[in-house]
């Protein structure tokens, strides 16, 4: 539907609704009441995401689908693979920690090089 809109000057689905003269063309109060609708729907849009604090367009899952106290857990697979993180050597006193590394040797190594560092600086 033809209309002067700076906001929304293209065809909208609800443009008829706002059409009271039926003569196809938004006049400039009837573009200025769409385009009003149009924000506060978006406007409760936004408030909505932020009150749910979730992304507005999810399109993987819908949230009412997911139970929150179906948290992920890692797998036994992961949980063995990663094992090594709980019983390594505390690398906290250099800013190295265990979960930024993949493998216990690459820890180990940065940890190393840490721990040189600090001592070339002594």
């Amino acid at each position: 539907m033809k209309n002067d809109s700076l906001f929304f000057p293209f065809e909208m689905p609800g443009d008829s609704v706002f059409d009271t003269n039926k003569d196809g063309k938004l006049t400039g109060f009837e573009t200025a009441m769409r385009d009003a609708y149009q924000w506060e729907s978006f406007r409760h849009f936004a408030e909505d995401e932020e009150k749910n604090d979730r992304p507005a367009f999810n399109s993987n899952v819908h949230s009412s689908y997911v139970d929150s106290s179906d948290a992920l857990q890692p797998s036994q697979e992961d949980e063995d693979k990663y094992e090594w993180r709980d019983y390594c050597e505390d690398g906290s006193d250099y800013d190295i920690y265990p979960e930024d590394y993949e493998t216990e040797e690459e820890y180990m190594e940065a940890l190393q090089e840490a721990k040189d560092e600090a001592e070339d600086d002594d």
